[in-house]
């Protein structure tokens, strides 16, 4: 009976250290309990048997296998801890709000300028209007009935129309006719000028034949006039172009029609300024017609309004009379 009793009292105390285990803190380290030796005599003095109570009830003697250390918790200072085990101190997470310069943007007290901003160069695409060094050879090609064109060769630089030229007629006396100059290939361009001319414009016009050029009206009769022969027609600049540097200019007319025809300035050293080919040849089968062509040197630029108002002029006056 006292070994049951103290066996019972042995499973009491394993029990309630096996309590005290679970708690990291109260951990109780766990004695092996020595194995059960019957007092009987027997055979061998090693064997062991469960003990029978007196009331009956059996209760296993021997040792007791020890619990699986995975059921154990670790220690608090162990490497892996368990997965089990609940933390001793409290988990504080920490979260640091972004700073005021971060969440806002910067403002500055100076004023952006949204307009548009002028170029200050060229726009490109556009080549700055140079003087050739060199002549260049233009041609008049008809755009319809009564207007036509002043183009550049193929190889300029700047190969758009120069002059837009258009003939109208004056509606108060038909058979007088107005030619407009307009820079560029349409007739919506900077107007040059025009000029009035027809036959029996004298007697039918009070203020008779006139040139409008760079916003001012001349007599016909004062910018050009003839002599020698009618081989010889004169360009005289208006007094306020002559105090600009321009002087007089001339075309030469050949004997033999057809021929180029060169105008040079009146005076030494008689600078060759342009030359016009008329290109009269009669037009063939299977080729085609040749343009009339102005051909204007690096001096003859300056004068380039003036060249083609007193080529138009000249030739419609050399056509319309027949003593020429």
């Amino acid at each position: 009976m006292n070994i049951a009793l103290s066996r019972m009292s042995r499973l009491i105390s394993k029990s309630s250290r096996r309590a005290l285990n679970q708690d990291p803190h109260n951990r109780v380290p766990e004695e092996p309990s020595p194995p059960y030796v019957d007092p009987s005599p027997g055979p061998s003095s090693s064997s062991t048997r469960p003990a029978v109570p007196s009331n009956g009830i059996s209760v296993p003697t021997g040792s007791f296998p020890t619990p699986s250390s995975s059921l154990l918790a670790s220690p608090p200072n162990s490497l892996s801890p368990s997965p089990y085990m609940i933390p001793s101190e409290p988990v504080v997470l920490a979260w640091t709000p972004p700073s005021a310069s971060n969440a806002e943007p910067e403002l500055s007290n100076e004023t952006v300028n949204t307009e548009p901003q002028t170029p200050n160069e060229a726009p490109p695409g556009y080549d700055i209007a140079r003087t050739p060094v060199v002549p260049v050879k233009y041609q008049f090609s008809n755009l319809g009935p009564s207007c036509m064109v002043l183009l550049p060769p193929a190889e300029a630089p700047d190969t758009r129309p120069v002059y837009h030229i258009a003939v109208s007629s004056n509606c108060f006396i038909p058979f007088s006719h107005i030619t407009t100059i307009v820079r560029g290939g349409s007739p919506d361009g900077e107007v040059v000028g025009d000029f009035e001319m027809g036959n029996l414009v004298k007697t039918s016009l009070r203020k008779g034949p006139t040139i409008y050029i760079r916003e001012q009206e001349y007599k016909m009769s004062d910018l050009i006039h003839t002599f020698g022969g009618s081989k010889r027609w004169m360009w005289k600049p208006p007094q306020e172009e002559q105090a600009l540097g321009k002087q007089k200019f001339e075309w030469v007319f050949p004997r033999t029609s057809g021929e180029a025809i060169p105008c040079k300035l009146s005076l030494p050293p008689y600078t060759l300024l342009a030359t016009y080919s008329p290109h009269l040849d009669l037009r063939q089968r299977g080729r085609p017609a040749q343009l009339p062509t102005l051909e204007v040197t690096p001096a003859g630029h300056k004068y380039f309004d003036e060249i083609v108002f007193s080529l138009l002029i000249i030739e419609g006056k050399r056509h319309q009379r027949t003593d020429l």
